[in-house]
């Protein structure tokens, strides 16, 4: 499961990480990614950006797919606030 937080939110967030650690529980990968880096999330038209927070979980899902480890799972994704937009 590939998180998709909204803005003002990160992968250190403790709602993010307590629903990862539920989802993980119930048999669930999970992975939280920061989709802007923390210049980016500073310009706050960036947190709205329609098309660059698409684009990063594309590259986020593009990455689990290399490793061999990862390759051959299904992707699900979880958006909250503006993440889920993306």
């Amino acid at each position: 499961m590939i998180f998709a937080h909204g803005r003002g939110s990160s992968r250190f967030s403790p709602r993010n990480r307590q629903v990862a650690g539920i989802l993980q529980q119930a048999g669930f990968g999970t992975r939280l990614f920061d989709l802007l880096t923390p210049e980016e999330d500073q310009l706050y038209e960036n947190r709205f950006h329609i098309e660059l927070i698409p684009a990063r979980l594309v590259s986020a899902t593009e990455w689990l797919a290399q490793p061999q480890e990862t390759r051959e799972l299904a992707f699900g994704f979880l958006g909250a606030g503006t993440g889920a937009a993306g």
